[in-house]
């Protein structure tokens, strides 16, 4: 097993630490000049603060395209692969916690209420831990590979920012396909691959990180639920307003009926 790179090898890695310090500069100067840009869809705070998650979100994805096809086509175990620490990855992973940084940052002082202690200040803490020592310990391309996952968090920060681009069914199959299916094939290979080698880390952090990705879908699955209920309450009420009020039957006078009585009565007697 390879040793760790110190705290000092890693930043004096020009793999690391140029995507490290264009991160720095550049993601603040989207944020700040994207609604600029683009003030149509990014009038709202809620829009604004999905600005750096949709970059990051977008860079992740396609960045794990190259890792997952050399991944995918090597004959050998993950914990043999010659990519296991790609100057890509490296540069990813840099670029990630220049992310996680800003999004911590940025969002205390200008998006707070969007900020979720569990998806937010929790995670972002965790992530910013994670993945330098996953940088450390020379092991990034699996953190690139699964890059992939961050496909659901990219459409939901689309339906986000632009209502109309808002698709329930496209996120929840995504987040389903990847985070979900692709984490459990992730976790049964590290572990046939990392395990006999003796390389247990990125087992471990796929296995620890596996029950947050569940409590994330269980949520959604219980808000698609909630919708639902909602919609089919909705249809019934519309369709009792929509449907024809016949009016009341008035009840009929049993006047005549009196009067004609007392008519027989008359031409009786007379």
């Amino acid at each position: 097993m390879p040793a760790p790179r110190s705290v000092s090898e890693v930043f004096h890695d020009n793999t690391f630490y140029l995507p490290f310090s264009y991160g720095l500069v550049l993601l603040p100067v989207v944020y700040f000049a994207v609604p600029r840009l683009l003030p149509r869809y990014f009038s709202t705070s809620k829009a604004k603060a999905w600005i750096l998650t949709m970059v990051a979100a977008l860079t992740m994805t396609l960045g794990s395209l190259p890792v997952l096809w050399d991944f995918f086509t090597q004959p050998h175990s993950a914990a043999a692969w010659a990519s296991l620490d790609a100057s890509l990855s490296r540069g990813l992973c840099a670029f990630f916690i220049t992310y996680v940084i800003h999004d911590l940052v940025l969002g205390h002082f200008f998006y707070p209420e969007h900020m979720d202690p569990w998806s937010g200040y929790f995670h972002h803490t965790l992530y910013t831990f994670l993945v330098f020592n996953i940088v450390r310990y020379r092991i990034s391309s699996l953190f690139s590979m699964v890059g992939i996952m961050e496909l659901p968090t990219l459409i939901m920060s689309l339906g986000c920012i632009n209502k109309s681009l808002r698709n329930d069914a496209l996120f929840g199959g995504s987040y389903l396909a990847t985070r979900i299916l692709f984490h459990i094939y992730c976790i049964y290979h590290f572990y046939l691959s990392f395990i006999p080698a003796g390389r247990p880390l990125g087992f471990i952090i796929s296995v620890a990180v596996f029950p947050l990705h569940v409590m994330w879908f269980r949520g959604f699955i219980k808000q698609q639920l909630r919708l639902h209920r909602q919609r089919k309450e909705q249809q019934k009420q519309a369709a009792l307003q929509a449907a024809p009020k016949n009016p009341e039957p008035k009840p009929k006078s049993n006047r005549p009926a009196r009067q004609n009585k007392q008519q027989r009565r008359l031409s009786v007697s007379s």
